[in-house]
């Protein structure tokens, strides 16, 4: 644990503590003479102690504000180095349907679920690809989430790559047999016993034969599957200008194929409401390992916020010894 200054110079902002510090040293020696036509007694010095080390500390812990302490932690990153997740993505164009303009994709959808997912899977390698004819490795597993984060917000998007179906308007360009592309070898990493890829797709394909899938995933050492539909029945491609492509109606077969792959694959589908019932699968198809050491978890925590909340204090002690 460390503690540094990003803006060290705005500790200098103390100097302003003179000016409060001289205004009630004013304000007192005119009430002084004040109270002597008045014949008022004259407090002890002690008394303005209180105001003094209120406005100190005001002034402290501001300047301290200014100079943006960081608290810095470095803690052990334990991983697994015998198991190993894909995250896949269909990114054909049917997944950028949604309720309305302004409401999330399947896409969009399908990449927050993804990054719950990760989160929930901290002592796991991760890696991304997409697929709509073909499969496209984005991202090899890898135990950083920051990077995994980066590449699922910037990297997954629609038709990329374009496949050539996809400029015959009509005619679908997702195919669910790309996924078993991730069954051949160069995807894991050899130590990588235990094998997943959680599959994000609204089920939209061409003519998809799950034994294939099943006999490319199921070569040893073999990878499981899981398989979340994304998808409902009243979206639609919304186009500029307010239009509708009138050239996608949403395939409520799509579920059902997604269901009849898990069962060939001897995995399981999840609709995209049920996070904790793929987490949990998720889980139960890795099985227990050994966490090792594997570099260190960097956090920061800015502290300037706590101690402007901090300043309130003392300010609130000097308001009301002066009744405002």
């Amino acid at each position: 644990m460390s503690l540094s200054f990003a803006s060290p110079a705005g500790v200098l902002t103390v100097l302003a503590l003179a000016l409060p510090l001289g205004a009630l040293v004013l304000f007192e020696r005119r009430a002084q003479r004040l109270r002597g036509p008045l014949r008022l007694p004259q407090p002890p010095l002690r008394a303005h102690r209180s105001s003094v080390v209120s406005l100190a500390a005001i002034g402290v812990l501001l300047a301290l504000a200014a100079a943006q302490p960081v608290l810095a932690r470095e803690t052990p990153r334990l991983i697994r180095s015998d198991a190993q997740v894909y995250v896949i993505f269909d990114v054909s164009l049917s997944m950028a349907a949604s309720r309305g303009a302004d409401t999330p994709t399947r896409l969009a959808r399908a990449k927050a679920l993804a990054l719950r997912l990760r989160h929930a899977l901290p002592d796991l390698p991760v890696g991304v690809a997409s697929f709509t004819q073909r499969a496209v490795p984005h991202l090899f597993p890898t135990p950083d989430q920051a990077v995994f984060t980066g590449v699922v917000k910037e990297s997954v998007q629609i038709w990329e790559p374009r496949p050539p179906s996809s400029f015959k308007p009509g005619v679908r360009a997702t195919d669910l047999e790309s996924i078993a592309e991730l069954g051949a070898n160069g995807y894991f990493a050899p130590e990588a016993a235990h094998r997943l890829v959680v599959v994000f797709s609204d089920g939209e394909s061409i003519q998809a034969f799950p034994a294939r899938i099943a006999a490319a995933l199921g070569r040893r050492p073999t990878v499981k599957a899981i398989f979340v539909h994304v998808w409902d029945a009243a979206e639609r491609i919304h186009l500029a200008g307010g239009r509708v492509d009138p050239n996608y109606q949403p395939d409520p077969a799509g579920g059902q194929i997604l269901a009849e792959l898990a069962a060939e694959t001897n995995g399981q589908a999840f609709s995209e409401e049920d996070l904790r019932g793929i987490v949990g699968r998720a889980r139960a198809d890795l099985g227990q390992g050994k966490a090792t050491p594997k570099g260190v978890h960097r956090s920061r925590t800015p502290l300037a916020p706590w101690l402007v909340l901090a300043a309130f204090l003392p300010l609130g002690a000097v308001l009301r010894r002066r009744n405002l």
